[in-house]
């Protein structure tokens, strides 16, 4: 009897701490229009900065083993605004042919470096995570790096999104060149070949409810 107890005591070990290491399924949404992406290009005559909140994408993370991450975002570049309609339609139409090539994505293949053994509450760590990036039809490995921060739900957080967080704050340097992308000789001074993306995002193991339309502004 002593022995069947200690089994199924041993059992309902092994499945509670098998339950507690299970992959926690944080969703990154366009819906609450908070998130950032940011692709930067910096040319000795201009620098120019696309940004757009449209992405949508998951991260499995396990908090007390978070380097066995797995993931992938996906970013609508049609979406994209530079602050000139002009300069959005000619990266558009002329660079990133959108029509054909619409989104850009990113896929999580490893976190190479992670400053902390396990994420803990509000605790900001530093990573260096590869992958695979894919814009204009052409898939090419990328190095993101920054920080990672997961916060538990709260009356504080439940301000941004509800559920427990996942800050993810990363940057991706890329060459557009990589990624059969070309530039024109006369926009060689004015956009750079080395375009740093800005990853700055919420996501939330609950779905945040869409926001409503804004009403449009009385013509006076």
């Amino acid at each position: 009897m002593r022995r069947a107890l200690g089994t199924a005591t041993t059992i309902f070990f092994l499945l509670t701490q098998t339950l507690l290491a299970a992959p926690v399924k944080f969703l990154a949404t366009s819906r609450d229009g908070k998130n950032v992406i940011k692709f930067v290009s910096k040319a000795p005559l201009e620098t120019i900065e696309g940004v757009t909140s449209r992405i949508e994408g998951n991260l499995d993370v396990d908090l007390a083993n978070p380097t066995a991450a797995t993931g992938q975002f996906e970013v609508d570049l049609t979406t994209l605004k530079t602050g000139i309609d002009m300069r959005d339609q000619h990266l558009r139409e002329r660079f990133v042919h959108t029509d054909s090539f619409p989104k850009a994505t990113f896929r999580l293949t490893k976190v190479a470096k992670l400053a902390a053994p396990a994420l803990a509450d509000g605790q900001p760590i530093n990573v260096e995570a590869q992958g695979k990036m894919t814009i204009h039809g052409v898939t090419k490995p990328v190095m993101a790096t920054g920080t990672v921060t997961y916060m538990k739900e709260s009356e504080e957080t439940q301000v941004r999104l509800p559920g427990d967080l996942l800050h993810v704050d990363v940057a991706i340097p890329i060459l557009l060149s990589d990624f059969g992308i070309e530039r024109p000789k006369m926009l060689f001074m004015k956009l750079s070949d080395n375009v740093t993306i800005g990853v700055d995002v919420f996501a939330s193991t609950k779905q945040p409810e869409p926001r409503e339309p804004r009403p449009e502004p009385k013509k006076q």
